[in-house]
């Protein structure tokens, strides 16, 4: 069988700081296959040159140094490369990316080997701001709702992001036509080009990194230049393809016009331009019967049949014919004096406009952007116990954040199933966008910063009271200029009432610094918990190590949202591991989250360690049953700059209430309510430290599982439904009571 060969294409420009970290990730990648890895640097004024020159001399099978040239430009240098090229594939990692996986070209190959009639492919990616120093995964990719994509989809919008996650057929890279690198060429007019010769796949695992920095050849740019080279760009484009997708070019370019604030004269749809003052007239019909006609007036006097959707269609239609009716075409433009006598016919006139838009007024509007994804277990349990004791409620879900947990699924499907496990519950939750429309309230409930923001100004336009929690992370950090001004902006508004707090840290941030008065500052520690873990905790059966069993099990249980799972401790406990093992035989380890082999080498551990994947809540209680430890080594501020877990952690309560010790970092001090050694095991952030705490457990099993049975039942205590559950409820009937007076 013929073994293939990879080239990867490695273009740079002064990446002397990061060229070493992007060579790396090259030289680590498994699989079947040769490798060749083409160096192109297009006459950087730093060390670059030297460096790659360093790495060939030492893997000169591998390496191909081209030789130096004056300045090129990207495209050209692109070519250069490409037609130094002789392997079947060809990969790119740009000099300021680098990769995540070491089987990312085994899996892009794998994936083309069995999809001949794709031309290419492409992996997530994960987002390194470098001045922040934080991750992001890119979260457009992941509202795809489909895995192979298109020309079209990609002149909407470039999702694949950049060159460094993509693989091409050779064949394919060889049918481009000469003239594509006689144009300005980066992977978005690359990749047009090559989905015109088979399709696209996209594998939905994050494998590489696109580093955002202050001088990056985009990123670098004003947003003013980036508009300019943006619009350039897209005549360009456009004139290459023979003026083929002009529709989609020309929207694409009125979309940046109004991305970029720049186009005044762009057509607005008549929804956007008149819905709000319909919607505003049809809630109070006859305190604004003047503000109801003049709406219809104006908007039946501007209205178009060559700018309209189907829907202003058929709002049009409907202006029509009121303007019409009974042949009083003069009743719109009627003097105040004259418009007593058309209330009456007025109502029958609004009842008509209602059957196009309703708006459903509830007690209480609870907006989130995830809510019902089984995989948020304190959100389906904090939102379906609002909806049971608030009769007039509805949760309104935007999806905006399913990508996060890699769902695939529509949220309509997920609703739906959601649905047929609480059919009392059948109706109650709607998709939305930010704006709400259609929907008013007395009060709105939402949880975490960024959510709040993301509401925030349809709440204020609509008038509606809120009340939020504001848990850690979801965009919450300390001393971050970004969240401290999105703090004020929300606490400065006239809607805001409340605010939950469930660690000390964030309560003594808030008062402290003057962003929030203790009076509307409400402290709640913890968070909520399934009511079916709580209710089996006490009587939940378990083998312990040492008693029903001989082997000391050892869990990890995070999602990974940056590379390596750092910011979550997986590094430390792969670490903690290996020493182990070395120590003892009968010690195993097991992994549950998007965590794989591929994420750290784990040599030596094949046969002890078990990676499980997402899992749903009930997997949780058999997982648990023979699980002795849950080893939480997170660390605060390396994910973003001031953001922090909660703790413990909501895995590490989930775990400790099914009876398995919790042994878990505490670097802020946030602890106040477990007693170290008792009830609970607070580790350091090293893995000596670590080991050896175990050690000392390892040799007295009968003190490991009084930890963890204690542990229990303080966090049933401290995590109970009246704790929990009623304070917010009671908090929340309280904000009503007081609108209501």
């Amino acid at each position: 069988m013929k073994t293939h060969k990879i080239s990867v294409v490695v273009t740079a420009y002064d990446h002397e700081e990061y060229i070493a970290q992007c060579l790396d990730s090259i030289l680590i990648q498994k699989g079947t296959f040769d490798l060749e890895v083409v160096l192109g640097d297009d006459c950087s004024t730093d060390r670059t040159p030297q460096i790659m020159e360093e790495y060939a001399e030492k893997h000169p099978g591998t390496f191909i140094l081209l030789p130096p040239t004056a300045n090129m430009g990207v495209t050209k240098n692109i070519k250069r490369c490409l037609d130094a090229c002789s392997g079947d594939y060809i990969a790119f990692c740009e000099g300021d990316d680098y990769w995540i996986d070491r089987y990312k070209l085994q899996k892009q190959m794998e994936f083309l080997e069995s999809h001949p009639g794709y031309s290419m492919c492409f992996n997530a990616i994960m987002l390194y701001y470098e001045n922040e120093k934080g991750y992001l995964p890119h979260t457009e990719q992941f509202r795809l709702d489909k895995d192979t994509l298109t020309i079209d989809d990609l002149i909407e919008f470039n999702v694949i992001g950049n060159f460094s996650c993509c693989m091409y057929r050779t064949d394919t890279v060889h049918k481009l036509p000469a003239k594509l690198f006689d144009i300005y060429t980066l992977d978005w007019m690359f990749n047009m080009v090559c989905s015109r010769l088979g399709k696209i796949g996209f594998i939905r695992n994050w494998m590489s990194v696109y580093r955002i920095r202050p001088h990056g050849v985009w990123s670098g740019k004003s947003r003013a230049d980036q508009r300019q080279a943006m619009l350039a760009a897209i005549d360009s484009y456009n004139q290459f393809f023979n003026y083929e997708y002009h529709d989609q070019f020309h929207k694409l370019k009125n979309k940046i016009a109004v991305q970029y604030g720049d186009n005044p004269n762009r057509e607005v749809p008549f929804w956007k331009r008149y819905g709000g003052l319909l919607i505003r007239a049809i809630t109070h019909p006859r305190k604004a019967c003047n503000s109801l006609l003049r709406a219809l007036s104006v908007a039946f006097a501007e209205l178009t049949a060559a700018a309209v959707s189907a829907k202003d269609a058929q709002i049009a239609k409907l202006c029509s014919t009121l303007q019409s009716k009974d042949g009083q075409v003069a009743v719109l433009s009627t003097q105040t004096a004259e418009l007593s006598s058309t209330v009456r016919t007025q109502d029958a006139r609004i009842a008509v406009l209602r059957s196009l838009v309703q708006v459903k007024e509830v007690d209480l509007l609870i907006l989130d952007t995830l809510f019902p994804h089984p995989l948020s277990r304190f959100r389906l349990e904090e939102f379906r116990a609002y909806l049971r004791q608030f009769k007039n409620s509805m949760v309104l879900s935007s999806g905006e954040h399913l990508p996060l947990v890699k769902e695939t699924k529509s949220l309509d499907i997920i609703i739906g199933e959601f649905e047929s496990l609480h059919p009392e519950l059948r109706g109650r939750t709607k998709v939305t966008t930010y704006d709400i429309d259609g929907y008013n309230a007395k009060l709105a409930c939402l949880i975490f910063l960024n959510n709040v923001t993301y509401f925030l100004e349809s709440l204020e336009e609509k008038k509606i009271p809120f009340v939020f929690t504001l848990y850690p992370g979801g965009g919450f950090e300390i001393d971050q200029e970004g969240s401290d001004s999105l703090l004020r902006r929300i606490f400065n508004s006239a809607q805001f009432r409340k605010v939950i707090v469930t660690q000390q840290i964030t309560y003594d941030y808030l008062v402290k610094n003057n962003f929030c008065p203790e009076d509307k500052t409400v402290y709640i520690y913890g968070g909520v918990m399934p009511l079916d873990i709580l209710n089996k905790s006490e009587g939940y059966r378990k083998k312990c190590f040492g008693f029903e069993k001989d082997s000391l099990d050892i869990c990890f249980v995070a999602v990974k949202y940056m590379p390596m799972g750092i910011d979550k401790g997986y590094d430390v406990f792969i670490e903690v591991a290996k020493k182990l093992t070395q120590l003892h035989s009968n010690i195993n380890f097991h992994v549950v989250g998007n965590f794989t082999e591929a994420d750290i080498p784990v040599n030596g551990l094949e046969e002890r360690l078990t990676f499980y994947g997402f899992q749903e809540l009930d997997w949780f209680d058999k997982f648990y049953m023979d699980k002795d430890i849950i080893l939480s080594p997170n660390v605060p501020f390396v994910l973003l700059k001031g953001a922090f877990d909660g703790f413990p952690t909501t895995s590490c309560v989930e775990a400790g209430l099914r009876k398995v010790a919790v042994f878990c970092t505490d670097e802020l001090k946030l602890n106040n309510h477990f007693i170290d050694n008792e009830e609970i095991v607070i580790i350091p952030h090293d893995t000596d430290g670590i080991a050896q705490i175990i050690e000392a457990f390892y040799k007295e099993p009968d003190k490991l599982r009084s930890v963890a049975e204690k542990g229990a039942a303080k966090m049933r205590e401290v995590f109970s439904y009246e704790r929990q559950i009623l304070s917010r409820v009671k908090l929340i009937e309280s904000e009503m009571h007081t609108l209501w007076k």
